[in-house]
């Protein structure tokens, strides 16, 4: 029993202080590919947030055209 948990005990530490190295490695790619993902969401939501920018000012020049145009034939 006691050798059982001798074994145990030594597989723990492989796996935790032995391998702590390819731990650390996947733990820096992880993070390196959050960094990644978080990277291309705010270019996203950037580009989100301008096309809709455009789309509304878009709207607005044109409201204006329309505003000018019902003005001009008042006047006429």
């Amino acid at each position: 029993m006691l050798e059982d948990l001798n074994s145990d005990a030594s597989d723990w530490e492989f796996d935790h202080l032995a391998g702590g190295h390819d731990k650390v490695h996947t733990l820096k790619d992880l993070e390196s590919k959050i960094e990644d993902l978080e990277k291309e969401r705010v270019t996203y939501l950037k580009s989100m947030l301008w096309d809709y920018a455009n789309e509304i000012s878009s709207s607005c020049v044109e409201d204006d055209q329309v505003c000018d145009d019902a003005s001009r034939m008042n006047y006429d």
